[in-house]
C-alpha cells in the first residue's frame, strides 16, 4: 500500500469504504454494503481561490474486483468561474481502458459533481459523483464515483 500521507483509510468491520483527513476536515465513505456514499459537507470556506492541481489516489471495485491508481483533480478559474476535471490513471479492471477524465464541473461551496461517459469496446460507460474541496487554504479534495461497474473513492491534496 502506498504512503498516504495525512490521509487514513476508513475501515468498517474489516472492510475498507472510504478516505480521510482529520487535519484537512474530510471524509468520502460507502456503507458497508458498498451503497449509500457520504461527503464532508459543503461551505463557502472550501471554495477553491487558486489554479491548480491535486494530487492522490482512487480505489474501489471495478465489476467486483479490487482496483486502485493515481487521482488528479485540475481547477480552473476565469472570473468568478471555478471549475474541476478529475481524472483517474491506472485503472486496470476495465478492457481497453486505462484512464478516465471527467468533463470540467462547476464548483459551489467547494462541492463539484464529475461526470464522464466513455465508449469501451462498443459499449457505452458512465460515471459519476461527488467531490469536496477543504481544509486550509482549499488544500484537499476528496470525493466518490460510481456507475456501470465502478464504486470508488479518491482524493487529493494541493502540494
Amino acid at each position: 500500500m502506498p504512503d498516504l500521507g495525512q490521509w487514513n483509510v476508513i475501515t468498517v468491520s474489516g472492510t475498507e469504504v472510504g478516505y480521510e483527513n482529520a487535519t484537512l476536515g474530510l471524509s468520502a465513505q460507502y456503507d458497508i454494503l458498498g451503497m449509500n456514499p457520504t461527503l464532508t459537507a459543503s461551505s463557502p470556506m472550501h471554495q477553491p481561490t487558486v489554479t491548480g492541481t491535486w494530487r492522490g489516489m482512487w480505489d474501489g471495485y471495478v465489476d467486483g474486483n479490487r482496483d486502485d491508481g493515481t487521482a488528479r483533480v485540475d481547477v480552473t478559474i476565469q472570473g468568478s468561474a471555478v471549475s474541476a476535471t478529475l481524472t483517474y490513471s491506472g485503472i486496470d479492471g476495465v478492457p481497453g481502458l486505462t484512464s478516465a477524465t471527467t468533463a470540467p464541473a462547476s464548483v459551489t461551496d467547494g462541492r463539484f459533481a464529475p461526470s464522464v461517459t466513455l465508449t469501451v469496446d462498443g459499449q457505452s460507460l458512465t460515471y459519476s459523483g461527488q467531490g469536496q474541496f477543504g481544509g486550509a487554504e482549499q488544500r484537499g479534495v476528496v470525493g466518490y464515483m460510481s456507475g456501470d461497474g465502478l464504486r470508488s473513492v479518491f482524493y487529493g491534496t494541493r502540494n
